[in-house]
C-alpha cells in the first residue's frame, strides 16, 4: 500500500490477508509467500471509514464509497474462489462511511453499521438479506458470541450539554 491501512482481516483458515487503506485500495495476501492482488485500485478521495471483514473462506465483504454522492457509501462482497474475481454490491445503502463490519463466523451472519448510526444484520450468501436493527448511536465495532447468537456493537454518541462523548455497549439475538 501507499497510504495507510485502516482496515484487516484474516480468513478463517489464516492463509489470506484482506487490507484496505484510506484511499480505498483493497488488496488481498495470500500464504505461504504473502503475495498481494490488487482487488481495487486507489481512488482519489481520502475517506477513514472504510471496513473489511471475511464472511466465509472465500467470501470477502468490504465497504467503499459511492461514485456519485459523497455521502452514500455501499458494501461489496468479492468471492475469491473463482480465477475471475466476482464482485456484487449489494443495495443497502450506508450514510457518511462505514464504521463497523463484522462476520459472526457461524450461518453467514454479519453486520455492518454506518457514521449516521444505523445498523444492519446480513444474512445468507450469495445473495444476502439485510434488517435495519436501528439507527441511534454510531457503533464503532461489533462482536459477535462464539456461538453467533448475539452481536455487541460498541457505540457513542456526541453529547452537546456535557461537551463530550457518551459511549456505550448494545446487544442484540440475531
Amino acid at each position: 500500500h501507499g497510504h495507510a491501512v485502516i482496515s484487516m482481516a484474516f480468513s478463517p483458515d489464516g492463509r489470506k490477508l484482506a487490507s484496505i487503506d484510506q484511499y480505498g485500495e483493497l488488496r488481498i495476501w495470500s500464504a505461504p509467500k504473502w503475495d498481494s492482488l490488487v482487488l481495487r485500485p486507489v481512488t482519489s478521495r481520502r475517506i477513514n471509514f472504510q471496513k473489511i471483514a471475511f464472511l466465509s473462506q472465500d467470501v470477502l465483504a468490504a465497504s467503499f464509497p459511492s461514485t456519485t454522492d459523497a455521502a452514500d457509501f455501499r458494501v461489496a462482497l468479492y468471492d475469491l474462489s473463482r480465477p475471475q474475481i466476482v464482485t456484487q454490491i449489494l443495495t443497502t445503502v450506508h450514510s457518511d462511511g462505514v464504521s463497523a463490519l463484522a462476520s459472526s463466523g457461524r450461518d453467514q451472519v454479519w453486520a455492518s453499521a454506518d457514521v449516521t448510526g444505523n445498523i444492519y444484520i446480513w444474512s445468507g450468501l450469495p445473495a444476502p438479506r439485510s434488517r435495519h436493527l436501528r439507527k441511534g448511536r454510531t457503533a464503532q465495532s461489533f462482536a459477535f458470541t462464539p456461538s453467533g447468537q448475539l452481536v455487541v456493537a460498541a457505540t457513542t454518541l456526541k453529547n452537546e450539554n456535557v461537551s463530550g462523548w457518551e459511549s456505550g455497549l448494545e446487544i442484540w439475538d440475531v
